[in-house]
């Protein structure tokens, strides 16, 4: 194997690496994201409710 082509295999690899921790960060932030969106809907009924009895 000459050394371009190890170059380019490296390359690869990288890019393909690259891709596979940007996806699992994507997937990481959805979940995060869910997880805001269900506190803040809950913190938010609460507070109605706190109103509601005022």
């Amino acid at each position: 194997m000459g050394f371009k082509r190890k170059q380019y295999v490296g390359l690869g690899l990288t890019l393909l690496f690259l891709f596979i921790l940007l996806f699992t960060i994507l997937a990481m932030m959805n979940s995060i994201k869910g997880n805001l969106l269900e506190i803040v809907e809950d913190r938010y009924t609460k507070v109605s409710t706190v109103t509601d009895v005022r």
